[in-house]
């Protein structure tokens, strides 16, 4: 599991990216609610 603690603004971010990116704009086809609720990521040492 990861969590991320917190929503930064991308502009406050040094890449201009944030946990947003993960998350799809795609709306289901029932009901046309959003589907960000969670996603399947790799984690590897850096």
């Amino acid at each position: 599991m990861v969590v991320a603690l917190s929503i930064w603004w991308k502009k406050f971010a040094q890449d201009g990216k944030n946990a947003n990116e993960l998350a799809s704009q795609a709306l289901t086809d029932m009901g046309r609610a959003p589907t960000f609720y969670d996603r399947l990521v790799e984690v590897a040492q850096a």
